[in-house]
């Protein structure tokens, strides 16, 4: 399982372990608001306001690339940002905001999303990682 935002209606899930090879987490949400928030502290806490409004100018000034996402069947629009060992994309479909994360080595168009009905196997597999986090195998 991924991040989860009480109170709004968005959360996540990751695939892939991140220790292994690529990941992606894919969040319902407000996509470009999440994104302007998460890559600005990606390289560690501001320094000061000076350096925070310094980081947003830069976020603010860089230009997305535009790419086609399959989600439920139908190709959606994306907005896409690449950093030095991730990317993001910001995109919507049947009037959710989507963000998707993902590290280098992931193709962003080479994914198809679909809407995932049950989440508790994903629930079930989260347990089982703190399980073993903590030693209880």
């Amino acid at each position: 399982m991924g991040s989860w935002q009480p109170p709004t209606r968005g959360g996540g899930v990751v695939f892939g372990s991140g220790d292994t090879g690529p990941t992606i987490q894919v969040t319902t949400t407000s996509p470009r608001l999440t994104i302007a928030h998460r890559r600005p502290i990606l390289d560690g806490a501001p320094l000061s306001g000076e350096d925070l409004s310094r980081r947003l100018r830069v976020l603010t000034s860089e230009r997305s690339e535009a790419v086609s996402v399959p989600v439920d069947g139908a190709e959606e629009p994306f907005d896409v940002w690449r950093g030095s060992d991730r990317w993001w994309a910001a995109g919507h479909h049947d009037g959710n905001g989507l963000m998707l994360e993902g590290t280098t080595g992931l193709d962003v168009e080479a994914l198809s999303l679909r809407r995932v009905a049950d989440i508790e196997p994903y629930l079930r597999g989260r347990r089982a990682q703190i399980r073993a986090a903590r030693g209880e195998l």
